[in-house]
């Protein structure tokens, strides 16, 4: 019994350290948002709170999995917290871009529509080879293969792939935010909670945003911008939020 306890202590103290990390983590990841276009950052804070508080539930809802995991996953959770910060650095990285040296290709369905439009952006060392690779896709409509989502994909030149994703899951009726890498899809292998299972995490917040009018306007001007944008041209975050 007595080694019983000792284990669940060094557990729960290792634990406690790795939360100290993981806010450290998420603390980097939100000083790179405050460097973002003051006026993007206003548009949001005024119009768009859903996206804001889902940041928030996600974060909680992170850590109260993390907390959950099998001891003997315990080592694993320092490379994943790295690989986290490695897919929030991506993710700021596509914010800050604003999709410039993207390329862009689009799928239309029958009627001739935009139903998904993905953007990509290859970089490549002095020899021509591949350093890594990012993909931002959009799918606006489920499909017999798709879901309607939004993505951001990185692979880098290792063959590691890095992945945050926005499902509207027609399945399990609901909104889920999934952060993917290899380490982080590991330690939350057959995990469940009432928040969803794996590294797929319900967001109350988006799935009350996307059933908003707001929501609705904000995809049909995503689509017109791409459908009249020029690919030697590019569009802004600005753009977007001021049509």
């Amino acid at each position: 019994m007595k080694n019983i306890e000792t284990i669940q202590q060094k557990s729960m103290e290792k634990l406690t350290s790795l939360e100290v990390d993981f806010d450290q983590v998420m603390q980097k990841f939100e000083n790179r948002i405050e460097l973002l276009d003051p006026e993007i950052k206003d548009l949001a804070e005024k119009n768009f709170q859903e996206i804001i508080q889902a940041f928030w539930e996600l974060k909680e809802k992170f850590k109260k999995r993390l907390f959950n995991i099998h001891p003997a996953n315990l080592e694993l959770v320092p490379e994943a917290l790295s690989e986290l910060d490695k897919l929030w650095q991506v993710v700021a990285d596509v914010l800050e871009s604003n999709l410039k040296n993207f390329t862009n290709s689009s799928v239309k369905d029958e009627k001739g529509e935009i139903a998904a439009s993905t953007f990509t952006k290859i970089e490549k060392d002095e020899n021509g080879k591949m350093k890594n690779k990012t993909r931002v896709s959009f799918n606006f409509v489920s499909a017999k293969d798709r879901q309607a989502r939004f993505r951001i994909n990185y692979l880098n030149e290792q063959g590691r792939t890095y992945s945050f994703r926005i499902d509207r899951d027609e399945k399990f009726k609901g909104v889920f935010i999934d952060l993917s890498t290899p380490q982080i899809d590991k330690i939350f292998d057959r995990l469940a909670d009432e928040n969803g299972n794996w590294h797929h995490f319900k967001s109350e917040a988006l799935n009350e945003f996307v059933a908003k009018e707001k929501f609705t306007k904000l995809v049909q001007t995503f689509k017109k911008i791409v459908s009249t944008t020029p690919k030697t041209e590019h569009f802004t975050l600005a753009d977007l939020v001021n049509k």
